[in-house]
C-alpha cells in the first residue's frame, strides 16, 4: 500500500522508459463528505503530458486527499448547508487557504447511501499538502467546525495519498460537473508451480496506465482520472472491504460521460480492458454524483 511519504511504491524499480498516464476504463458507466479542514484531493503535476517518463515518475508527485461521507440531520437541508460553506469560505480567505479548492458531491447513481441525504465534500490543495491549514483550523478551538454540527452527521473520513494520472480539464473552471468513484482491488492468482499467491501491484498499475492513456489519447478523450490510495484513517469494519483504491474520474455534464463511454466502446475499449486493465486491478462499477465547486484556488 503506498503512502504520500514513500517516494516510490515499496519495491518498485522499474527503469524502463515509457509515457505515463492513466484512464479508467470508460465503459464500465455506461452498462465523508470532505471534512471542514479537508486534505487535499490528489492534484499532482499533470503526469499526462508530451515527453517520456519513467514509469515509477508516475507515484512521485501525491499529495494528501482527505474524503468525508456525510448526510444531513432530519432538521438541515442543502440551503443551511450553502449558508454554513459560506462562512467557512470566509475562514479560509481570513486565513490565507490560497491554495485550495473544493467541490460538493451528491450521488447521482449510487448504492448503500441514502439518495436524498448523503453528501460529500472532495478538496484539494495543490502544493501545500494542507498540514499548516489543519493546525491553523484547529488552533480557531472548533468556532468553524461547531457550525457544521446541526447541519451534517458524518460516518467516515479517510485520509488518502493520491495521483492525477491524467488531466484534461481545468477542474476550478468548471462550475458545476460529474465526478465517478469506483473502489478497485489489485488481482491476485495462485502460482501452482511455486505455491506463491502472486499480487499485481504498483509497477503493473503504471504499466497498464500508458497503454491505456494511449487509447484515450487517440480516442481524444478529454476528462480526468485521479488514483487514491487508503492512508489513514480507514476503520477495522471499512478493512474487510476488498479494494485498495478508489479510481475517480471528472466530466463536464452527464453528456459527456456517456458521449465519452460510447465513443470508448465504439473504438474497441473492450479488447484493451480485457488484455490490459482486468489483469491488474478488478473494478466495481464507479458510483456517480454530481459536484458543485464551492471553492476555487486563489
Amino acid at each position: 500500500m503506498k503512502s504520500i511519504c514513500d517516494p516510490l511504491p515499496a519495491g518498485q524499480q522499474i527503469q524502463n522508459r515509457t509515457t505515463v498516464g492513466f484512464g479508467r476504463l470508460a465503459t464500465r458507466a455506461t452498462n465523508g463528505i470532505a471534512t471542514l479542514l479537508l486534505f487535499a484531493l490528489p492534484s499532482i503535476s499533470t503526469l499526462h503530458a508530451q515527453g517520456e517518463y519513467i514509469e515509477s515518475d508516475q507515484w512521485q508527485e501525491g499529495r494528501t486527499a482527505e474524503l468525508w461521507q456525510c448526510n444531513l440531520r432530519d432538521s438541515a437541508n442543502f440551503t443551511a448547508l450553502k449558508g454554513v460553506i459560506d462562512s467557512w469560505n470566509a475562514y479560509a480567505d481570513a486565513a490565507g487557504w490560497a491554495d485550495y479548492s473544493a467541490k460538493l458531491l451528491t450521488p447521482i447513481f449510487a448504492s448503500d447511501v441514502d439518495l436524498d441525504t448523503t453528501v460529500y465534500w472532495y478538496g484539494k490543495w495543490s502544493e501545500s499538502g494542507g498540514g499548516a491549514d489543519i493546525d491553523a483550523l484547529l488552533r480557531s478551538g472548533g468556532e468553524i467546525s461547531s457550525q457544521f454540527q446541526p447541519v451534517l452527521a458524518c460516518s467516515s473520513r479517510i485520509l488518502f495519498g493520491g495521483w492525477d494520472v491524467r488531466a484534461e480539464l481545468d477542474s476550478d473552471s468548471l462550475d458545476s460537473s460529474i465526478i465517478t468513484m469506483a473502489d478497485c482491488e489489485y488481482v491476485s492468482d495462485w502460482d501452482n508451480q511455486r505455491g506463491l499467491l502472486k499480487t499485481k501491484g504498483d509497477d503493473d498499475l503504471a504499466a497498464a496506465n500508458r497503454q491505456l492513456n494511449g487509447f484515450l489519447d487517440k480516442t481524444e478523450a478529454r476528462y480526468n482520472i485521479t488514483q487514491l490510495w487508503p492512508w489513514m484513517g480507514r476503520s477495522k469494519d471499512t478493512l474487510n472491504e476488498n479494494w485498495d483504491i478508489k479510481w475517480m474520474e471528472e466530466y463536464t455534464s452527464a453528456e459527456h460521460l456517456v458521449q465519452s463511454e460510447l465513443s470508448a466502446a465504439k473504438n474497441g475499449i473492450f479488447t484493451l480492458e480485457s488484455n490490459v486493465l482486468d489483469p491488474v486491478v478488478d473494478c466495481k462499477d464507479p458510483e456517480v454524483f454530481s459536484a458543485l465547486t464551492i471553492r476555487t484556488q486563489q
